[in-house]
């Protein structure tokens, strides 16, 4: 008999259209509302771990247990149905004002992270424009002044009443709170429908009453980890993220938003402690980070978007360059061992048709790959294309000179781009007279490296701060790299039109249909940081520990799906060569022609899913590619 009754009023808010459980709801004339978990969501798992927050946030040695404790003891030794904060605070052996210090915090923090059921919310809005009768009915120990400031901050500020069990002393848990909100309301049993998540509280007690009622289904939530900021985290995530997404919306929503909201945040804190008087962020990758600076903080510094690239502050120093190998020396973070000739030429430039010819007399074919030409026959390439080089090259240098210039790149400036070695730093550091500070998401760091002179700071690695993370990231720079891919193309020169200089971009590296999924992530990444922005919890986000924003993409990378890798696998990339995300085949293409399975791994920039997308099975692939990238047979 239960079960079916629990079958007919357990209804599943996050699947059932809003509309369906309205139309069911508008019936009856009076509707009451258990508060928590049912309006009101907290950016927490468990009631109890609003304790363990604030011991850890406070550093308030055994606050969790103590307050624990002190609520067993007032319950134990209470006469009524419940009790209030007050004597709660009233077992615990502390100063009187430490005690009400305490027990404001507690008060404040559950302020902080109570957050609209939004589901709940669209209903409520339609009973009250239908103006029936609402009533608030809760057990708990806050006091009344605090629950209406929790439901005001929220949106429900048109009620009849609320029944407290603190303030009644009877509760949902003997079933006599709705004994009295009949009573002191003369409604009929009839007439009313209460609706809320516990089967005993809001279901059982209710019907012994003959009050109707509907079964809130609790949602699930992803846990990220078992830390208390896990727990916040994957609580924010789940209490706001939207219905009905597709794959990317969702991905854009719980992996890249918190990546880039507290990316951002990092920014814009080192900044202010660097004295930096204008923020400069970099085409391509920097542009979803500047659109979300400016979301959290407006005018704060000047901004500018500086169209550059890699491959066009490199080309400033070409002019003096002499060899092939010295050519090689300064690209080779560029240009792929599978690259060809024709791919290279392109890729500074150059008309590869001018010089068909005359490399064909050399029996160099434009076709050939580059790094299996002898060393002699890449000299004569280099001494064919040297002097079209050094003229590039300078006219490039005199326009980047003007177009910093222009952008008024003087001063103490930092420069935003998501990593990793900081090539465009280091090149500007040598053409202008700014003192630049870099800031990126992660900074690759090496013994000799030339970039270690410059001043560059990773979000979550760096030369200071060296961590696991660093290889998980740079095994799988592809996927990372995509979620702030603009659609714009790559920079490839600058150009003069009437004293003005302007950017040239080269084709859009994405097909539409993936512009749109990457335009869906990033839009959602967006909703997060409105969702933060608009949280009386900011505060807390902004003190979590920066490792935990990066633990969802971590576990994709540690354990993909072949369901992931699938929605992924054809992202398809412009660079020398048109590389897919995943651009393997099957597993006995590779068998018969091993020479491409090497090219096309060599070539991956999502290698633990080009292994799992391979062989198909579940085995510890990030793990292996590590222990090979550590023996330095993988770069």
């Amino acid at each position: 008999m239960l079960k079916e009754m629990l079958k007919k009023s357990f209804v599943n808010i996050f699947s059932t259209s809003t509309s369906k459980i309205s139309s069911k709801i508008l019936n009856y004339d009076v509707i009451s509302f258990d508060i928590f978990d049912t309006l009101i969501k907290r950016d927490v798992n468990n009631p109890t771990d609003v304790f363990e927050l604030i011991e850890v946030k406070y550093n308030i040695k055994n606050y969790k247990n103590m307050r624990i404790k002190a609520e067993k003891i007032a319950r134990d030794n209470s006469k009524s149905e419940e009790i209030t904060l007050d004597e709660i605070y009233s077992n615990i052996s502390l100063p009187k004002k430490e005690i009400e210090k305490l027990k404001q915090l507690e008060i404040q923090t559950e302020i902080s992270i109570c957050t609209k059921n939004r589901d709940i919310y669209e209903i409520y809005k339609k009973i009250i424009a239908n103006n029936k009768k609402v009533y608030f009915t809760s057990d708990m120990y806050l006091s009344i002044e605090v629950i209406k400031e929790i439901l005001k901050n929220n949106g429900y500020t048109k009620y009849d009443g609320i029944y407290l069990s603190s303030e009644e002393k009877v509760s949902k848990g003997s079933g006599n709170l709705f004994a009295k909100l009949l009573q002191d309301n003369n409604l009929s049993n009839k007439s009313i429908i209460h609706i809320g998540d516990s089967i005993k509280g809001d279901f059982i007690n209710p019907h012994k009453y003959n009050i109707h009622s509907l079964l809130i289904k609790p949602q699930k939530t992803d846990k990220i980890n078992n830390t208390i900021d896990g727990n916040i985290l994957s609580s924010f995530i789940q209490n706001r993220k939207p219905k009905y997404l597709n794959y990317y919306q969702k991905f854009g929503y719980e992996i890249f938003g918190p990546i880039l909201y507290s990316y951002t945040t990092w920014i814009h804190e080192k900044i202010k402690k660097d004295n930096i008087d204008k923020a400069y962020f970099l085409a391509r990758d920097a542009k979803i980070i500047m659109d979300a600076y400016k979301m959290l903080y407006k005018k704060d510094i000047p901004i500018y978007y500086l169209y550059l690239s890699r491959k066009l502050v490199i080309y400033t120093k070409l002019s003096d360059v002499n060899s092939f190998k010295e050519l090689y020396h300064i690209f080779n973070s560029i240009i792929k061992d599978t690259s060809t000739i024709k791919d290279i030429l392109l890729f500074l430039n150059i008309d590869y048709k001018k010089y068909e010819k005359e490399l064909s007399q050399l029996n160099i074919d434009i076709n050939d790959v580059l790094m299996a030409l002898n060393n002699d026959n890449r000299e004569k390439l280099f001494n064919i294309i040297k002097s079209e080089i050094k003229l590039i090259s300078n006219k490039q240098k005199e326009c980047l000179k003007h177009y910093l210039k222009q952008n008024e790149f003087c001063g103490n400036v930092g420069l935003i781009d998501i990593g990793w070695n900081g090539t465009i730093q280091y090149y500007l550091n040598e053409i202008s007279d700014a003192n630049i500070s870099g800031y990126y998401y992660g900074v690759y760091y090496g013994k000799n490296d030339k970039y270690n002179a410059i001043k560059r700071y990773g979000y979550l690695f760096d030369e200071n701060n060296r961590n696991e993370d660093k290889d998980i990231v740079k095994l799988n720079v592809g996927l990372f790299e995509l979620m702030f891919l603009s659609s714009e193309g790559s920079t490839l020169y600058l150009k003069e039109e009437n004293g003005i200089i302007k950017p040239v971009t080269g084709r859009k590296d994405l097909s539409s249909n993936n512009i749109e999924k990457i335009l869906d992530i990033q839009n959602m990444a967006k909703k997060f940081i409105e969702d933060a922005i608009n949280s009386k919890d900011k505060y807390l986000l902004d003190k979590l520990d920066r490792k935990i924003y990066f633990e969802n993409y971590k576990k994709i990378i540690l354990s993909p799906t072949l369901n992931q890798i699938k929605l992924f696998k054809n992202f398809e990339f412009s660079n020398l060569s048109n590389d897919k995300l995943i651009n393997n085949r099957s597993l006995l293409y590779y068998i018969i022609h091993p020479k491409r399975l090497y090219i096309d791994f060599r070539n991956s920039t999502c290698r633990v899913m080009f292994m799992k997308s391979l062989f198909k099975i579940k085995i510890p692939y990030y793990k292996i590619l590590k222990k090979i990238y550590e023996m330095g047979d993988l770069s």
